[in-house]
């Protein structure tokens, strides 16, 4: 339903328009870039994993009325919140939703029209997520809180690569599922950081790269989906006491010879004495360099 404000705090009777069924959160945007707010609904928040986000919009004609409406579905599993803002800084709004396991943005492409989205995590159970230019570095930045310990993030969208999460670790000691995130600018000579959480403190971890996200069981319910693995792996000890406790968080510079496009997948194992098979292992991540 829309009400034309009349001034003087009263309105038109409600105008009513066919906007898509089960639409349960509306948004107004200008997504043509015509000087006008349209109208942007999300159906399918609050889904659980493997659900559909459905995007309707319809564009602002003026006086009042609207054009037909555009629907558009997108595979954005476990959305938890919506916020919309230009992330990309390209002068179109996107819309950006935070979900049980990564950041996800649907970025805008005019003429009311989302291109396919793309993700990335940043690190255990992130529950919100605000979008603002928070600092001197040009650009939209994301600020992300997440559930594990309360910890606020700050993201550079404009620099970050693609850095996703896809599949899911196994429960170690405790029924902790260690995590794996990366962040920060996935390109050439630009600073990442990279988290492994929720382990078996005092135990080592071994991060593996491989070529593509494939999955290879190591033992019942526990599969290494970076496969073929690589020869270039690291070993890396977690800190921390107990089960859930271990963690370590590496900083570094990737090389200034990184190439372009560059795409691979990484997981980590992590020993842990109190299982049968004597490890655990994180969430793969699939990243590709900007």
């Amino acid at each position: 339903m829309l009400m034309v404000g009349n001034g003087n705090g009263t309105f038109a009777p409600p105008q009513g328009f066919l906007f898509g069924l089960g639409a349960n959160e509306v948004n107004l945007i200008d997504v043509d870039q015509d000087g006008d707010l349209d109208f942007v609904g999300v159906n399918g928040l609050n889904l659980q994993p493997g659900g559909e986000i459905i995007v309707l919009s319809s564009g602002n004609l003026g006086g009042g009325n609207f054009g037909s409406t555009q629907q558009q579905v997108f595979d954005v599993s476990g959305a938890e919140e919506l916020v919309i803002g230009d992330v990309t800084d390209d002068g179109l709004p996107d819309l950006v939703f935070s979900t049980i396991f990564s950041i996800v943005v649907i970025p805008g492409v005019g003429a009311g029209t989302f291109a396919n989205p793309f993700g990335f995590s940043p690190g255990a159970e992130p529950t919100s997520v605000a979008v603002g230019a928070i600092d001197a570095v040009p650009g939209t930045d994301l600020l992300v809180q997440r559930a594990s310990d309360s910890s606020v993030m700050q993201i550079e969208l404009a620099c970050v690569g693609r850095a996703g999460r896809f599949g899911s670790g196994c429960a170690g000691s405790g029924g902790f599922t260690p995590e794996l995130s990366l962040t920060g600018c996935v390109d050439a000579g630009l600073a990442v950081e990279l988290r492994i959480e929720r382990g078996l403190g005092g135990a080592p971890a071994l991060l593996l790269f491989g070529l593509s996200p494939s999955s290879t069981p190591f033992v019942t319910g526990c599969a290494l989906q970076v496969v073929p693995v690589l020869p270039n792996a690291l070993v890396l000890p977690l800190g921390g006491v107990g089960p859930g406790q271990g963690s370590i968080t590496v900083l570094g510079h990737l090389p200034t010879t990184l190439v372009p496009g560059l795409h691979f997948a990484m997981q980590a194992v992590c020993a842990d004495a109190g299982q049968p098979s004597g490890f655990t292992l994180t969430n793969p991540l699939d990243v590709a360099t900007q």
